[in-house]
């Protein structure tokens, strides 16, 4: 038997009769209800004001119809209704009557925590359900208001430490202003219920709002609160905890009083925020391990593609190495790099100045040796680069520049491509670094080599007879009855170190190798200098193999290389001649290093120097200075007639020539030279004051133009 049935009884044996009603009233939603009786007996009772300091139970006759009212906890009254006719209930029945429609109330009590601990507990399995914080956050908001089915709108804010604020993360019910609301711990109601975790609840958009402003809020937090609730009326704020910490807060909103919000909504609403805590941290946990595993994911896959690079660097270099190891040559080695890559490929040697193109490629075309090494001039990274022809049209050209120890080697050079895979870039970096390795091994051997044909002909040239050279010549390959001509060059060693000192001799060694071809000829080389031994047919042949050595400076200048110098012999037939050809062109070098002078000259122009060869330039100036000393004064006239003389001298002592070269009377002249032969007490038709002037003339003429 239900309740509701076992008080229907109890009444009607009380009373005595059935002609009644049982209604029931609850203050907070103001909603009454008939329960049980005689439907036609009377109208809807009006209930009293509630108040529980009043008498649980009072008389009111109205109509002919007597009602008894009895008042219980939580805002409920039951109201009994007959006829004025029934007799009165004696004051025992009343309050057995009051309990017994107590356990109705009761009944519901209990129906209702357990509708709302079902509505709670579902709400978490849901909840916990999901794994995506955002997801969660907006489940949370939703059920809130389930638990709360008097609220018809909320909001969920989450602190963010960066910030220092409160941020709102998810909402229903208002406009996309509310996530412009951000409060400082201690601001508002949010901030304020974050700050000492305590809930609160209001009933009055008046007490809501007089709290906001006691709580300092901004003008901006506030503008944006209105702006997307214009409308409240009551409101219930609590925080959202893990364990005693603090992360956040929920507010649910009455937008129109439903009923009076009560510390039990406010108890309920707190056990549902501490059991979204967990959910919110549960998905934290998912959401960090998530970021996690994919972060593992992703260097696992990078992880992986490395080592599937490094493989394919390990098996490129494996490949490379075993062609190097095989002394197969640079075109070898080019040619399986154009393998590799399945693209024409073109290499500029900058050791030897050459090109290698296993497939023709119109790389090599493009580009000039002076533009490939402006590019890499101070450039080691690998540059793509865009070339307009006016044959070919547009191109792309990839290069992959070959370095040392800081020397620019060569560069890789990949033509006609927009894009370069990954692929392609790891074959061309791993041949950049075999090449690298094959051209230092091969200027290494070729050095070792050069150096000892080198000593073996200086050794020769110190103490062997005309024999000895006959027999050498033929042993190298060289014509013993042809012309021979010797020319030695010289880096300086004051611009480099010994590394590009020597990158720069295998490199001129090069150069002239190939300015020679087509000739007899043989090169020695050590550390900073380079022996070239010629055998020339014909005397006329001599200008021409000059004219190609004197070239080598000029191909230097063109494309960035160093400054040299280098003398050149004169041509004499007969091989055993190639000891003075030598010691010639050893003077001509020698001339240019007293005067500290880049440049190749030949023996023959040296002309009259070739007597001062090996006198320092401290003598040299010595002995201008002790003849012109007498002239060399600050005196203006002192200085004219320093001029005077010299134009003298150099016009092989024309009177007439150097007067007009001064524009000067003849006369004019001849008082200037008597002046001058007073002051360097020299007698200027004896022979030996003539040589004597002569030489220094012609000494203080070169100096100035070296200066």
């Amino acid at each position: 038997m239900d309740h509701t049935t076992y008080c229907y009884r109890a009444l009607k044996d009380m009373l005595k009769t059935d002609h009644f009603q049982l209604w029931q009233y609850n203050d907070y939603t103001d909603e009454t209800t008939f329960i049980c009786g005689d439907e036609t007996l009377a109208e809807e009772p009006t209930f009293p004001e509630y108040s529980l300091n009043r008498p649980t139970h009072r008389y009111k006759l109205k109509n002919h119809i007597q009602t008894i009212f009895f008042l219980y906890p939580q805002g409920y009254q039951m109201g009994v209704s007959t006829s004025a006719k029934t007799p009165m209930l004696n004051e025992n029945k009343v309050y057995e009557l009051l309990h017994i429609l107590h356990l109705l109330i009761l009944e519901q009590t209990v129906n209702k925590k357990n509708t709302e601990l079902t509505t709670i507990v579902d709400s978490m399995h849901s909840i916990t359900s999901i794994s995506e914080l955002d997801n969660v956050l907006e489940s949370i908001i939703n059920y809130a208001l389930n638990v709360i089915p008097a609220s018809d709108a909320g909001y969920l804010m989450l602190y963010n430490e960066e910030k220092e604020r409160l941020i709102t993360r998810v909402a229903v019910g208002f406009s996309k202003k509310i996530f412009q609301f951000q409060t400082r711990i201690g601001e508002s109601i949010t901030g304020s219920v974050f700050q000492d975790g305590k809930g609160r609840i209001f009933n009055s958009r008046k007490a809501l709002f007089k709290r906001m402003d006691t709580l300092e809020i901004s003008e901006h937090n506030l503008k944006m609160i209105n702006d997307s609730a214009p409308f409240v009326e009551g409101a219930i704020c609590v925080p959202i905890k893990i364990g005693s910490n603090p992360i956040g807060v929920i507010i649910i909103h009455q937008r129109k009083m439903k009923r009076r919000l009560t510390n039990h909504d406010l108890y309920l609403l707190e056990a549902f925020a501490g059991q979204a805590g967990i959910a919110i941290q549960n998905a934290q946990f998912h959401e960090d391990t998530t970021n996690r595993l994919n972060e593992i994911t992703l260097l696992s896959d990078q992880l992986k593609q490395k080592n599937d690079l490094l493989r394919q660097r390990y098996d490129i270099h494996e490949r490379l190495t075993n062609v190097s190891l095989k002394n197969r040559g640079i075109d070898v080695l080019i040619n399986e790099l154009e393998k590799l890559i399945n693209q024409p490929l073109a290499f500029f040697n900058n050791l030897e100045y050459s090109f290698y193109a296993p497939t023709k490629s119109s790389a090599e075309d493009l580009l000039t040796i002076f533009e490939i090494k402006t590019l890499f001039k101070d450039n080691h990274l690998p540059t793509h680069i865009k070339v307009v022809d006016d044959v070919i049209g547009e191109r792309h050209i990839y290069l992959q520049p070959v370095y040392t120890s800081g020397l620019f080697l060569g560069c890789l050079m990949l033509d006609n491509v927009n894009h370069m895979t990954r692929s392609e870039r790891t074959t061309l970096e791993q041949g950049s670094t075999a090449l690298a390795l094959e051209l230092v091994n091969r200027k290494t051997s070729a050095s070792n080599h050069q150096q000892q044909l080198y000593e073996q002909f200086r050794d020769l040239m110190t103490s062997a007879d005309s024999k000895e050279i006959i027999e050498y010549s033929s042993e190298i390959g060289l014509s013993t009855t042809s012309y021979c001509l010797v020319a030695i060059f010289e880096v300086p060693q004051s611009f480099n170190d010994i590394e590009y000192i020597d990158f720069d001799v295998y490199q001129l060694t090069a150069q002239i190798d190939r300015a020679l071809q087509g000739e007899e000829f043989v090169i020695y080389s050590f550390y900073n200098e380079i022996i070239v031994l010629t055998s020339i047919d014909t005397k006329n042949d001599v200008k021409y193999v000059q004219e190609k050595l004197l070239s080598v400076q000029n191909t230097r200048d063109k494309h960035h290389g160093s400054k040299i110098r280098g003398g050149v012999s004169n041509a004499y037939e007969g091989i055993e001649h190639m000891k003075v050809c030598y010691e010639e062109a050893r003077k001509a070098l020698s001339y240019l290093t007293n005067r500290d002078q880049l440049n190749i000259i030949h023996y023959k122009d040296i002309g009259l120097n070739r007597l001062f060869v090996h006198q320092s330039t401290t003598e040299i100036s010595t002995f201008i200075n002790e003849v012109f000393a007498p002239l060399q004064t600050d005196s203006s006239r002192h200085k004219e007639l320093e001029e005077t003389l010299i134009m003298y001298i150099n016009n092989n002592r024309s009177a007439k020539k150097t007067a007009q070269l001064l524009h000067i009377h003849i006369n004019t002249l001849y008082q200037r030279l008597k002046n001058i032969e007073e002051l360097l007490d020299v007698d200027l038709n004896n022979s030996e004051d003539n040589l004597e002037i002569q030489l220094a003339c012609h000494l203080q003429s070169t100096r100035r133009l070296q200066n």
